[in-house]
């Protein structure tokens, strides 16, 4: 079996946790480890090795404890960290992200947001982000946990599904990460990938959440996109004058006299 990428909440990474993970990302040859709530300082976060994999990025935390993201590359991958901590706040908006080129530039996100936490200054942040890094001719893919669930909080993440569409990324996880609800989720603009799978662990009470078919180097040339402009001079302005002035507009003057009328 071959996964892309493994997202999990879990709720204070340990050494224990780290074995277990590491024999999950062996045998689903895993590409991405993306860890939300490590819990991890500063310090602490380059502790936790996982052989053959890199800590590519991570935030931890500087008030409050717990919280914490990192993405966890495997070591035959070129990836470069971003440098987004300056967008982050502890609790409202927790993120670390990575790019390479994997025939095309990929972005890869992972975030945090506490229960309870603003999550108006969360979206906004995002879109901050987005848009230092979003191209179209790019691909994205924000994982985390998101702490809204698309039928116990409608409204909210109808209005995050909403402000992500309009950077083409679409919500991939359709079953349960914890309990009966969808908290932990995949934002992505990659075509024709899979839906993402979900399976309960013991080790935290979110489910892990398996993504296949992400990040398959792409085989062809990628499509540049195409523009198209009208010029604007004197001898263009003058024909388009001229072909309006000897256009038959009899059919459109009945629907303007009932229109007039009806003012």
């Amino acid at each position: 079996m071959t996964n892309d990428l493994l997202l999990l909440n879990i709720q204070a990474l340990t050494t224990t946790k780290c074995d277990v993970l590491f024999a999950e990302l062996i045998s689903n040859n895993i590409k991405f480890l993306c860890l939300t709530e490590t819990w991890c300082t500063a310090t602490s976060a380059e502790t936790f090795n996982f052989p053959g994999y890199n800590l590519a990025a991570f935030f931890s935390r500087n008030e409050f404890k717990g919280g914490g993201v990192g993405i966890w590359s495997r070591s035959d991958l070129q990836v470069t960290a971003l440098n987004i901590s300056s967008y982050c706040h502890d609790k409202h908006f927790e993120i670390c992200g990575v790019t390479w080129d994997n025939g095309v530039r990929v972005f890869l996100f992972t975030c945090y947001r506490s229960p309870g936490s603003d999550f108006n200054f969360f979206c906004n942040k995002l879109c901050e982000v987005l848009d230092m890094f979003y191209k179209s001719n790019a691909y994205v893919v924000i994982c985390g946990d998101f702490n809204v669930d698309p039928i116990r909080d409608r409204g909210s993440f109808d209005y995050l599904k909403h402000i992500l569409g309009t950077y083409n990324l679409t919500d991939k996880v359709k079953t349960p990460t914890r309990d009966k609800n969808i908290l932990d989720n995949v934002f992505t603009n990659i075509p024709n990938t899979n839906f993402c799978t979900t399976e309960e662990v013991t080790f935290s009470d979110h489910n892990v959440v398996y993504c296949d078919g992400y990040f398959k180097r792409s085989t062809g040339m990628t499509k540049k996109p195409v523009s198209q402009k009208r010029i604007y001079n004197e001898t263009n302005v003058a024909n388009f004058i001229n072909d309006i002035s000897s256009e038959d507009w009899g059919r459109l003057y009945p629907g303007l006299g009932k229109i007039h009328f009806l003012l």
